[in-house]
């Protein structure tokens, strides 16, 4: 095994994001071994049980069988001959006959409990790798402080004028809830494509309780389509007709930031957009943010009544990471789509914040993020960082004067307040100083 270290002193630019993006990856296929392991286990003792339980079963059969035997051989010839047409009485069983015939039921019922304990013993240990696969599913995801809600005080740092340029920010620490620093994060905004984090948290939430099968095929709809031209939405470019697995709907909800595929996923857990729609302010109430928070769409097209705060956006961002499944959707990179008759190589779909932002100097890692744009809220983005002195933070912003801006504004912001001080973050920093007097303009 090679040498790995997070120390990136003394690394270029280029050189340190290539650490980064091996870390990840290794970090990846470690969690695909160690899941896949843990199923092997569960499969294994499932096959033990069986085992184990057929050959007590045969095994019990065959002493009984014996047992019966050995009992008539303790039984006298008189009492054999009056066995076929009569009934034995207790008198015609010899004393050592009796004891035989008493050791003989004394065994069994050893083997009667010990087979019993063989197979509470292995169900419990099918429970207890089942709770294991649980647990390890749970640590896939981002682990952060319990509960939704956020608190401010006299350390939480307002965001420079100089530096930052979206008007709507917040930055808090996932371990405590923390509000590390922010601008205005108490107005209402218009969330744009960040709304599609609570269309993949809401289908999945949905597809886990209907136990629905996530490989299962889901064909592109004119409807679909339809909606996607009228509205003018970003889509991953599906054909009406086009099969696509449930679990590519995922990925190209968040990656192309896809409203075809998000509308597949409303349709495909909720039955129809309005019964999903549903689910989706459900899950806003039970996250503790509907008092600020309302949405109409999956897909995030404008509407008065769909919006919320950056706050609640970091919270929906929050529950979304702590889901293995929308964990892994927010935290690809790059993909290719499966090969279908409409497009028989696939279709390339990325993650343009997280490949943009790897060309920034960061003291640390973006880890997963989705971006937003409507004219209405200007350019938003929401992302999670994992700082290298070990620190997990959520940032979202909104209403950014560009797409390139906001990936900035993010950058600056790590640098900031998760900085390490050093002169490439302080450069980072100087690199993106905003030009006042422009925007005043």
């Amino acid at each position: 095994m090679s040498n790995y270290t997070n120390d990136y002193t003394g690394l270029k630019g280029h050189q340190r994001r290539k650490h980064r993006r091996s870390r990840r990856n290794r970090r990846l296929r470690r969690k695909k071994r160690q899941q896949a392991a843990l199923f092997i286990i569960i499969a294994v003792v499932i096959i033990a049980v069986m085992v184990i339980a057929g050959v007590q079963i045969f095994r019990h059969v065959g002493k009984g069988d014996g047992n019966g035997t050995g009992a008539m051989a303790g039984v006298s010839d008189e009492t054999a001959l009056s066995v076929s047409g009569e009934t034995v009485s207790a008198g015609q069983v010899s004393g050592e006959d009796a004891e035989n015939v008493s050791g003989n039921e004394a065994a069994a019922a050893s083997n009667d409990s010990e087979f019993t304990k063989a197979i509470l013993d292995f169900t419990g240990r099918i429970v207890s790798a089942n709770e294991a696969l649980h647990a390890y599913n749970d640590k896939l995801a981002a682990p952060f402080y319990p509960g939704y809600t956020t608190y401010a005080d006299e350390e939480t740092r307002s965001i420079p004028a100089e530096n930052v340029v979206s008007k709507h920010v917040v930055l808090i620490d996932m371990k405590t809830g923390h509000i590390v620093a922010q601008r205005d994060a108490d107005a209402i905004i218009y969330p744009a494509s960040m709304t599609k984090v609570l269309t993949v948290l809401t289908a999945s939430e949905i597809i886990n309780e209907t136990d629905a099968d996530v490989n299962d095929i889901f064909e592109i709809t004119q409807d679909i389509t339809n909606y996607v031209f009228s509205n003018g939405c970003s889509a991953v470019c599906y054909d009406v007709g086009e099969k696509v697995s449930v679990n590519e709907l995922f990925y190209g909800t968040i990656l192309p930031s896809g409203g075809d595929a998000a509308l597949g996923l409303a349709y495909y857990t909720g039955g129809s957009v309005e019964d999903f729609v549903d689910r989706m302010n459900e899950k806003v109430s039970e996250l503790g943010l509907s008092g600020t928070a309302h949405f109409t769409n999956p897909v995030g097209i404008f509407d008065e009544n769909n919006k919320c705060t950056v706050k609640d956006i970091a919270m929906i961002m929050k529950a979304a990471l702590e889901d293995v499944r929308c964990y892994d959707a927010l935290h690809e990179h790059k993909m290719m789509t499966a090969k279908t008759p409409e497009h028989p190589d696939g279709i390339e779909i990325s993650n343009w914040f997280l490949r943009r932002i790897e060309d920034r100097y960061l003291p640390g890692e973006v880890v997963a993020a989705k971006t937003g744009f409507i004219k209405e809220s200007g350019n938003c983005a929401v992302s999670y960082f994992e700082a290298n002195d070990g620190g997990q933070y959520i940032c979202v912003t909104a209403d950014s004067s560009s797409s390139w801006r906001a990936i900035y504004d993010h950058a600056v912001i790590y640098n900031l307040f998760c900085g390490d001080d050093s002169e490439e973050s302080k450069a980072e920093i100087e690199a993106h100083l905003v030009d006042l007097s422009a925007l005043e303009e």
